[in-house]
Parts: C-alpha cells; structure tokens; sequence
C-alpha cells in the first residue's frame, strides 16, 4: 500500500510486485519483475514515465570496470494494454 501526499492532498495506491534479479559476471546484472498496481486518477508524485496498472520490466545495469560509471537500460510492457516504454 503507497501513500502519497503533499501540502494536505493524498492519495493511496495498492500496489504488488515481484523482481527477479541475475549477477552475471562481475559487470552486469539483469532482471525481470511483475508490477501490479490499483491505479488512481489522482498521482501527486508524476516521475514523467508512462502509468500501467499491469506491468512487466525487464532491465539491465552495466558497471565499467573502474566501478565510476554504469549503465542502466529497462524496457516496459503494459500487459493491460500492449503497450510499452523504454529508458535509460
């Protein structure tokens, strides 16, 4: 259950989720997650990606050998409505 508020406005979201995670190797991790969400038509909190209330993610994150910079790629599927969203 998320809780969200801001100068007295609120909103509360059920929301579950399960991620599956794989090191490979020293430099690159992977995984793969389900996200379930109650979406409401109020969200305080906008982290400019798209809203899907049925959600699979499939990621990767790539750290350079000197551990200074990494690299993270997701890709989103809204298995609610056969859409989708990539970031970086």
């Amino acid at each position: 259950w998320v809780r969200e508020s801001y100068k007295d406005l609120h909103t509360s979201t059920n929301t579950y989720g399960a991620t599956f995670s794989q090191k490979i190797g020293s430099n690159l991790l992977a995984w793969v997650g389900y996200y379930d969400e109650k979406v409401q038509d109020n969200r305080l909190f906008d982290i400019d990606q798209a809203d899907m209330s049925k959600e699979l993610r499939f990621g990767a994150k790539y750290v350079t050998h000197s551990k200074k910079d990494e690299f993270t790629g997701v890709y989103r599927l809204n298995t609610k409505d056969g859409t989708y969203d990539n970031y970086e």
